[in-house]
């Protein structure tokens, strides 16, 4: 699984990435690029003026497909965090690779710990990517607190066999979900705060 993603829009198209080594130990599920291009797109719409000077973070951020994709659609800033400081390592190389990384800052830690790690920062997009064996139910209020209100929650979690939503079990948090997309495996959920 070791290899690279591209970026699929903005000032960065076509640029290449590294994927962590985690990836090829199935600790890391790099986000497709078609699966990438899907979600941009369908935000793009959502925010209405697009990307530009927004702040956003990019949970559990593997290689930081996610929040580098906002960087280089116009965002101003992306926090991103990881619980595996090589993996983190990762993310930090491939901003650097892509000059953008003094728009960025890079926290090791747990997902529940991360208000207290971003330090009560409010974004305009969250985008997590939590390992699909985790509960969101357990990290959920972490998250959602992030959200500045009218801010979008993207969250990636396995698509539900037989089932009718993968975000059926979260406990409502001041979100509304606005759109859940399943491609293949990966069920996506946007929520508005």
């Amino acid at each position: 699984m070791t290899g690279r993603l591209r970026i699929t829009g903005g000032a960065l198209a076509r640029r290449l990435i590294d994927v962590p080594a985690a990836a090829d130990r199935g600790l890391v599920r790099p986000t497709s690029d078609r699966v990438r291009e899907a979600l941009f797109s369908s935000l793009l719409s959502r925010l209405g003026g697009g990307f530009d000077g927004l702040a956003i973070a990019d949970l559990c951020c593997g290689s930081g497909a996610l929040g580098l994709e906002a960087l280089s659609r116009g965002a101003a800033t992306c926090a991103f965090l990881d619980a595996d400081a090589r993996t983190l390592a990762t993310a930090k190389k491939n901003a650097t690779s892509l000059d953008v990384a003094s728009r960025c800052r890079f926290v090791a830690g747990q997902l529940n710990d991360v208000p207290r790690l971003l330090q009560g920062a409010l974004f305009d997009l969250v985008l997590c990517d939590p390992p699909y064996a985790l509960s969101p139910a357990e990290t959920w209020p972490a998250i959602a607190a992030l959200a500045r209100p009218g801010g979008l929650v993207v969250l990636e979690r396995a698509s539900a066999k037989g089932a009718q939503s993968a975000v059926a079990d979260l406990p409502p948090s001041g979100l509304s979900l606005l759109d859940e997309r399943r491609y293949g495996d990966t069920t996506l959920a946007v929520f508005q705060a």
